[in-house]
């Protein structure tokens, strides 16, 4: 049977997690993939796996497919009749069947289940969406907007494009779920119709987010109640790093940047979360972001040859769907390097495992967006006075903030240390502001 969102395994042990996600794709192969689908029931028959996969040490026989040679059409779960005798459903189906029912049973079971009603461009392939699947997209979208820290008291203006388009209906149908009230301006907003909603969240994609920042400080358009930006991309694209420091500086004060993404195929957006008020841990995108393991399985392998990496290390995330209709491609290669954290997330203590992009950001962009939401400071500059050796932070005070800034020097140690590893920070120091230009000049 489809896997149940009920429990969301948020709070599990990371062993226990791992059985449960077994158990799950188990099920979800035997009971819906292998029976709906000719193409997956292609390969598993092809890999010698056939309905029962048994555990996930069997499941690595099957070959990853790559999304360039998956036939959207044919990766679409069908309830045919041979299957439904097949499926999970077969006994409901039998009873239906007997009883004179079947129309019934089709229209009230079935459709809802199985009939694609939405459709999401991801580039190299077509995703069809089900009733149940927009069902379970918007629970998943509640859930990262709760990761993220929005609630119904917040006023959020939307700079995502209303398209084909995986964030923009997760976003929606998550706020809807969560109820929380939004204004959806789309990409092309300036930053004077942002400001005029006084908003406390600005959800969009890095590039319109970057330039609403950037265009509010330039034209003098006060933002000063944005409290979280939610930002839809890749976090290691360099222009993550500067939205902490852009959003900080036209608000004059910190905010919190929340990354979320997925590459191409997944069925729903990866959240980071947001840190509790004062807790020093490491910026959002360096802590990775939380997957949903009651809706997939990651698995990282090397890329090319698709053996198993050890635990914490780095290969190619290769994705599977638990319990999704619509479209369900088993061992799907996202082109993606990356590696999968399972221990709890310091920041809010959620077991579900994190997905750090292979080499994370830059240690220049992770620090750019710890230090972008520092009171008083108005540069810095890091430098590694040893190859291999620690960063030396140079700090330069705003007007008049010196001393303060010295006073949270050892916050501040703690927050970049955090960020990118104790050993990564050799020392922290507040510098004159015609000291640290010189060394940003000479590059």
């Amino acid at each position: 049977m489809p896997a149940s969102l009920e429990g969301s395994w948020e709070r599990t042990p990371p062993d226990r997690l791992a059985e449960l996600q077994a158990t799950a794709l188990v099920r979800y192969i035997a009971g819906e993939v292998h029976p709906l689908s000719p193409s997956q029931r292609a390969r598993l028959d092809a890999a010698g796996l056939g309905a029962r996969i048994g555990d996930l040490d069997r499941y690595a026989r099957l070959p990853p497919i790559a999304p360039t040679d998956v036939d959207g059409l044919d990766a679409v779960l069908r309830p045919a009749a041979a299957g439904l005798r097949r499926s999970y459903l077969r006994r409901r189906w039998r009873r239906a069947r007997l009883s004179l029912r079947r129309r019934r049973f089709v229209d009230e079971v079935v459709e809802p289940r199985y009939r694609p009603i939405h459709f999401d461009d991801h580039g190299s392939m077509m995703v069809a969406t089900t009733g149940d699947d927009l069902d379970r997209l918007a629970e998943l979208g509640r859930r990262w907007l709760e990761h993220a820290g929005l609630t119904p008291a917040d006023a959020v203006v939307a700079l995502l494009p209303a398209s084909a388009d995986l964030a923009f209906w997760q976003f929606v149908l998550g706020a809807q779920r969560g109820g929380v009230p939004t204004l959806h301006l789309g990409p092309t907003a300036t930053p004077a119709a942002v400001a005029a909603y006084g908003p406390t969240v600005v959800v969009g994609r890095t590039a319109e987010l970057l330039a609403v920042a950037e265009g509010a400080l330039a034209a003098g358009v006060a933002l000063d109640d944005v409290r979280v930006v939610l930002a839809v991309g890749d976090p290691a694209d360099p222009a993550f790093g500067r939205l902490n420091a852009s959003f900080a500086t036209a608000r004059a004060g910190s905010v919190e940047v929340v990354p979320a993404w997925a590459p191409p195929g997944v069925r729903a957006l990866w959240s980071g979360c947001a840190a509790p008020t004062g807790a020093i841990v490491a910026g959002a995108a360096a802590r990775g972001l939380h997957t949903w393991p009651d809706s997939e399985l990651i698995e990282v392998v090397t890329p090319g040859a698709a053996e198993p990496v050890g635990a914490g290390r780095a290969g190619e995330l290769i994705w599977s769907p638990i319990g999704w209709a619509g479209t369900a491609v088993l061992r799907l290669r996202t082109g993606v390097e990356g590696r999968l954290v399972n221990d709890p997330c310091p920041a809010c203590g959620r077991t579900t495992p994190r997905v750090v992009p292979a080499g994370g950001l830059s240690d220049e962009a992770t620090l750019a967006a710890e230090l972008g939401s520092i009171a008083g400071l108005a540069d810095w500059v890091a430098e590694r006075r040893v190859p291999g050796g620690g960063l030396v932070v140079r700090l330069a005070p705003a007007t008049g903030e010196r001393r303060a800034l010295e006073a949270s020097l050892d916050d501040v140690h703690e927050r970049c240390a955090a960020a990118l590893g104790a050993d990564a920070i050799d020392r922290v120091m507040v510098e004159r502001p015609s000291v640290v230009r010189r060394r940003l000049e000479a590059g």
